[in-house]
Formats: structure tokens, C-alpha cells, sequence
């Protein structure tokens, strides 16, 4: 994991924020905004927030899940 101190020093207008999820300090540029409006890293960008899965729900998109069957 990679992030940056307090003091910045790198290229004008890439600040440093923190991430919504995990609180770690990165550049601007490094987070993404996910639906809910949460800054995440690189480290927490997988994987989709609850407003995407209830989107993914409404809408007949989310992935049916079958069961296990047994075979004699």
C-alpha cells in the first residue's frame, strides 16, 4: 500500500484526501467517487457499494444464483 504523509509535496492541484472506506490519505488523483459519493482507494475500489447492488436488483441485472445439486 502506497499513500502519502501530511505535508504534500507533489504536483500543484493533487491534494491529499482520505479515503471514505479505509481512512488512509492518498493523492486526489488515486481516489475514485463511487454511486454513494465515497471517496475509495485502490485498495477498496473492488467489489460494488449497496446503491449498485439495489440499482442491480430493481433492475433484473444481478446474476441469478442456482443451488447446488446432487447427482446420484
Amino acid at each position: 500500500m502506497r499513500t502519502i504523509g501530511r505535508h504534500y509535496a507533489g504536483p500543484p492541484r493533487n491534494w491529499a484526501e482520505d479515503c471514505d472506506v479505509c481512512g488512509v490519505r492518498w493523492h486526489r488523483s488515486d481516489l475514485t467517487v463511487r454511486t454513494d459519493g465515497l471517496l475509495v482507494c485502490p485498495d477498496d475500489r473492488d467489489g460494488r457499494c449497496a446503491l449498485e447492488l439495489d440499482e442491480a436488483n430493481s433492475s433484473g441485472d444481478a446474476p441469478t444464483v442456482t443451488a447446488k445439486t446432487r447427482t446420484v
